[in-house]
């Protein structure tokens, strides 16, 4: 973990000019979008204060996927949908969240294989504008092809806020990783994979802010060992879009701009963390803002306690 002078935060956190344009809006409920895998339904009505709505499609002799190594008792999909919680209740505990998930991944019964459906992923995000959604977290990688990019143009044109993994490295995913690599998305990746990202040329071409990852604790571990294997770029992109949406309750974020704009201005310069070449435009410390939105104070606040090094990370 790096710890540093607190007084090299304040340009990161010169909120207070940045958001003048923008007026606060206190939210009493807000939306959020996740593309992943399949819920088990016990999951929908898991968590206090969120409403959880889920759709799922069928193609021929395909089923909805939910992808699940032997040791998880509960898919991937379920995980992220706790971690994304986790990151808006931290910062937003006051509010109510509708979380709305699509899974537009399919897996052939007989042979196991799991594939995305690209006509059904431009629906989903269809059904999430539909439904006020603006922000999404979305935790596939993929190669380059003209059915995503499209689905990803429109979804732009809907005015939906991308957020997506840009994936754990050479030797798990896609390289360079899509649709983090289109400009209408905001890639993210993770503090946590140091070894394998350094093994990737330019990718800050398709990272703009990775998150620092989470520790976890042994207590936590046991009650939930999926997460020991799963602390890559898919829960830092749930994690920033959580966060993202507990911002919306201060903050009016109405397009991608917006949305980077309020991100660069929280994210820790990468220079902190000497590691200008993957770490993209800057590193999001969740907990650290979650103490700024949870505190009745704006930016001023968060400056002092700072500066008192009662927030370190």
């Amino acid at each position: 973990m790096n710890t540093f002078c607190a007084s090299k935060w304040l340009g990161a956190f010169a909120l207070t000019t940045l958001f003048a344009p923008w007026a606060p809006v206190w939210a009493a409920t807000v939306k959020i979008g996740l593309i992943d895998f399949a819920l088990r339904r016990e999951t929908l009505n898991s968590f206090d204060h969120v409403t959880i709505r889920s759709i799922t499609f069928d193609a021929s002799n395909y089923k909805a996927a939910r992808y699940q190594s032997a040791k998880h008792t509960r898919g991937h999909g379920d995980v992220m949908v706790g971690e994304l919680i986790a990151a808006f209740q931290a910062a937003a505990p006051e509010n109510k969240l509708e979380l709305y998930v699509a899974s537009p991944f399919l897996e052939n019964p007989n042979t196991g294989q799991q594939v995305i459906d690209f006509d059904q992923l431009a629906f989903a995000y269809t059904w999430f504008a539909r439904q006020g959604v603006k922000i999404i977290a979305q935790t596939f990688v993929a190669n380059d092809n003209p059915q995503l990019a499209s689905a990803v143009a429109a979804a732009d044109e809907q005015g939906l806020v991308i957020l997506t993994s840009a994936g754990n490295g050479p030797q798990q995913n896609a390289v360079p990783p899509f649709p983090a690599s289109y400009d209408k998305t905001i890639g993210i990746s993770t503090t946590a994979l140091q070894a394998e990202l350094r093994a990737e040329k330019n990718r800050n071409a398709y990272v703009r802010y990775s998150v620092k990852a989470p520790s976890v604790s042994t207590l936590k571990l046991r009650q939930d060992p999926e997460l020991s294997v799963l602390n890559g770029s898919s829960r830092a992109t749930v994690a920033a879009a959580g966060l993202l949406g507990a911002l919306t309750t201060r903050y009016r974020i109405q397009t991608r701009d917006d949305a980077t704009q309020l991100l660069d201005s929280i994210a820790v310069p990468v220079a902190e963390y000497g590691s200008h070449d993957f770490y993209g435009m800057g590193v999001l410390v969740i907990d650290v803002v979650a103490q700024h939105l949870r505190t009745p104070g704006m930016a001023p606040e968060l400056k002092r306690m700072l500066l008192n090094n009662q927030a370190s990370v």
